[in-house]
Formats: C-alpha cells, structure tokens, sequence
C-alpha cells in the first residue's frame, strides 16, 4: 500500500466517482477496490445505463468517470463520445474486457484519459490510473484555458490596435473583460491633475448599479492609496466583509454594492520625466457585486498585462492626437494667409476648382467679388507698412464680418485684393453683399490722406456670375470679375461694377 500511499498522498481526500457498468460483479469488484483505500475516500456512484450516468451528471459534480463500453444502451467508441459531448472535461477512464491496443489508442484520441482491461485491474493500477486521469485533465484544462485567455487578449488587443480613439480603446477593454471574466461590472476611473478623477468608462450588467461618472472624494483613498498605484501595487479584495480589508476601501466599495474586486493601476512611461517614473494615468477595475470571489492569480495576471496594453494604446492615442492637431496646424497654415489669417490665394483657388465641379453638376449659380483697396500704395508710402499690414487687418476682418453664410469663402487674393466666393448665388444676391461690404469698410472711415478719391480708405469691387458648364474652367468666371474690377478702377475707383452690366452701382452721394 505504500505507492499506492505516495500516489493519493497529495491528491483530494475524497473524491466523487461516477462508476457505469451494467456487469455487477465487475461493479462490486471495483468498488470493493476503491474501498480499501484508507487515505482517501472514494465516493462511488454506480450506474448500468450511459443514459443514467448523463442524467447524474446534470444534478453532481464527480472528479473522474469510469466508463464500461459494453453498456445495454451504449456500446464502443460511440459511448467515450456520447459522453463527451456531456462532459467535456470530465476526465474518463475507458474499462473493457477487451485487450485491443488499437482501441485503446482511438480511445484516447476520442477524449478518454485511459484504458483499463478488467481482468488485469490491481489496486495500485487503478488508483493510479484515476490520479493520472484528473491530473492530466486539469493540465489539458489548463491549456485551453490559457489558449482561451491568450486568444481573448489577442482578440482585444488587435481591436485596441485598430484603433486610435481613446474612448473605443477603453469602451472594447471593459466589454470583453466583463463577458470574459463572467462577473458584474468592469470600469476605469481616470484621475485628474489634483487626484480627484471620475469613472469614465463602464461596461456593467443591467442588474446591477451603474456607477458611470463616480467620484471618489475620500481624503483616505488619496493618503493612503495614490503613492501605492503609482508604485504600480495591486488591489485583491476577495471578500468586503474580510476584517483585513482597509476600511477606506470597505466604505468605498460599500456604496458601490461590490462583494470583490481586483483594482490594476494604468501607468503611463514618459521618456521625459526627469525621475523616469511612472505616471498614474487611471484604474483598471472589475466588481464582482453578488457574492464574494475567489480571484485566480491567472485573472489578476491578465489584468495586468491588458492595463500594460492600455497604457500603451492611451500614449499612441495622445501622440496621434497630438499629431492631428500638428497636421491641422500645418493644414492651416498652408491654407491661410499669415497677415489677414483669411483663406489663402492656394486655398481659394482649391474651393473655387471644387464649387465650380459641383455646380457644374447641379446646373446651379456662383458667383465671384473681387475687390481692391484703392492707392493702397499712396497708403503705404504715407503711413508706412505697419499701419498698412493694420488696415490690411480690418479690412480682412470687416469683409469676412459681412459674409455670413458658411459656405461662402473669403480670401486674400494679391498683396490688397480680396476675393469672395458665392456658390448658389445669383448676380442680385452677389451685388447685395458687394453693397454691404463697401457700405462697412467705408464704415470704417480708416483715413487716407492721400488718396484722390476719398480721405478715407475705400474699395473697388468687380463682380461676375454665372452657371457654370463643362466646355469653361472656372478661370472663365476669374476673368469675368476682373474684368469688372479693371471697370471700376479705370472709371473713377471707389464703386462697385458688374460684369452684366458695365455702370457703375451708385454707392455714396458722389456717384
């Protein structure tokens, strides 16, 4: 009995057999084997139907089955996979009359652990077989598990990587950690710059308590807690009601009706900390709010590693941003004029391409303002180019003020041109905002001295409209305004002319 010692020794103290065989001397045989066990109790169920052992294994959990495949209802290879489909990892040992070592190998390979000849069955044998049986089961189970947690994080990880937004990389974390972990509630609470924080993200199950946006005001948690995350230490609550658990943590999770919890710190590694520690960027946390849970250290091991992931997933997402906002810096730059910070003559040509196209296709007006500020160079050379670049300025700001609708564009087109694009107007709508932009700058009364047509700076304006068709460019509708700005100026400045109609539009007294 000594090995047969040494093989139980570690093992369970009792241990639930499910025994089927309809031979009763062969049932009587083995348990009366197992029986004489003396370190560990065998609880044998016996069963004569492979109908009846499934039906038991709806209502008891066993540890190990042995399964005759001479069964009234059940016989060979069909009854290891009948079973199987029943009891996936139930470890089975296979007992036969018949020594065939080609069907103890397609036993094996159909989910059974061993193959035992009842003639030859010895006591040593058969404990040994049954504590091989369950450890290899557990070791199989194990790997699938380990298969199935590797897979899951493979299966997060690659959509975190598909993605660059913050918000979809934390909301795909939580959702796949709570249906994975089969408990009630996953969350990360973000921190701010003084501690304080809230709950930003929440995956959590319909019965339970939502605890999106929760603050935690506690001066304890704050103390006692903040300096340990950032050492990056974890929380392992498994039972609330454990006197060892900190009573900051208790009240807390108290009145987030949670029982368990495992709390993993999302630390974020910034090359240019001048102490290269960590920076505590939020938790990682999952609620198990029912019943108190006996965390496993894989789970704890897993949430860590994804925390990791986060943090990495969060720093790609803020250099990406960060890159964004770059991009749109230089997209701006290079569609804006530096000094007016109106649209550009590049950006106004692009707009103009791309309406022109478009009403093309709708067979629908545009129309086009060209406008000169009047012996702006008598202006420069009076006044300098400071003060021109400031009337420069206003002029800009008062024209952009005048065109309202946001489809509309409003560019520096030359050194004191300005140009609007119209799209969907006609010429009547175009000439209306012609006349509100003159009346405005004139508004302005900016002086100049010396210009012959005015003491304060004024505007000439051309004006052209039409709809636009495949056999012209937009260039057509270009050479149309300036045509009529060329008017205005040769015929005295200050007024404003349509390229339907080559008088001037009375705009002041003068005229």
């Amino acid at each position: 009995m000594t090995e047969v010692a040494e093989i139980v020794e570690t093992e369970q103290k009792s241990l639930k057999v499910l025994l089927i065989e309809d031979d009763l001397a062969d049932a009587e045989l083995i348990q009366d084997i197992l029986g004489s066990i003396d370190r560990i109790n065998f609880q044998v169920t016996n069963v004569n139907r492979l109908n009846q052992g499934i039906n038991l294994l709806s209502e008891t959990k066993f540890d190990v089955m042995l399964l005759d495949l001479g069964l009234p209802d059940s016989k060979g290879l069909e009854t290891i996979r009948n079973t199987k489909a029943y009891a996936a990892d139930l470890p089975i040992i296979v007992l036969t009359a018949l020594n065939d070592q080609k069907v103890a190998i397609e036993a094996v390979r159909q989910g059974a652990q061993d193959y035992l000849i009842k003639g030859a069955l010895q006591i040593d044998l058969l404990v040994r077989s049954i504590h091989y049986a369950i450890e290899r089961q557990q070791i199989e189970e194990k790997l699938r598990q380990q298969v199935k947690r590797e897979q899951l994080l493979g299966k997060i990880l690659e959509r975190i990587r598909q993605s660059l937004k913050i918000e979809e990389i934390l909301n795909i974390s939580v959702a796949e950690v709570r249906q994975f972990f089969q408990t009630d509630r996953t969350v990360i609470y973000r921190f701010n710059s003084d501690w304080n924080g809230e709950v930003i993200v929440e995956s959590v199950n319909p019965e339970i308590m939502s605890i999106l946006g929760f603050k935690i005001n506690k001066t304890c948690f704050k103390k006692n807690y903040i300096a340990r995350y950032q050492r990056g230490e974890i929380q392992v609550i498994n039972d609330l009601r454990d006197s060892e658990v900190n009573p900051c943590h208790v009240e807390i999770f108290t009145r987030l009706q949670t029982q368990a919890t495992i709390v993993i710190p999302i630390l974020e590694f910034h090359r240019d900390r001048a102490d290269n520690t960590p920076l505590l960027w939020g938790l990682l946390s999952v609620h198990h709010c029912q019943s108190p849970r006996e965390w496993q250290q894989w789970e704890i091991e897993f949430l860590q590693h994804l925390a990791n992931q986060i943090a990495i997933a969060i720093q790609q997402s803020e250099l990406y941003q960060q890159l964004e906002v770059a991009n749109q810096k230089l997209q701006l730059l290079a569609t804006t004029d530096g000094l007016t910070n109106l649209a550009n003559r590049r950006q106004f040509d692009i707009v103009l391409q791309e309406e022109w196209q478009r009403l093309t296709r709708q067979q629908e007006a545009i129309s086009l303002i060209l406008c000169d500020i009047d012996f702006f160079k008598l202006y420069n050379d009076n006044y300098g180019h400071v003060v021109g670049d400031s009337c420069l300025q206003q002029i800009a700001s008062t024209i952009g003020k005048a065109v309202n609708r946001p489809a509309d564009l409003v560019a520096r087109y030359g050194g004191e041109e300005f140009a609007i694009i119209l799209p969907n107007t006609e010429i009547t709508g175009a000439m209306n905002v012609a006349e509100k932009i003159h009346r405005a700058v004139t508004n302005l009364k900016i002086p100049h001295e010396r210009s012959p047509v005015s003491k304060y700076v004024t505007l000439s304006l051309g004006i052209a409209s039409t709809i636009p068709i495949h056999a012209r460019s937009c260039t057509y509708l270009i050479k149309l305004a300036d045509r009529a700005l060329y008017q205005a100026k040769s015929q005295g400045r200050n007024r404003i002319i349509s390229a339907d109609n080559q008088s001037p539009v009375i705009v002041d007294n003068k005229f």
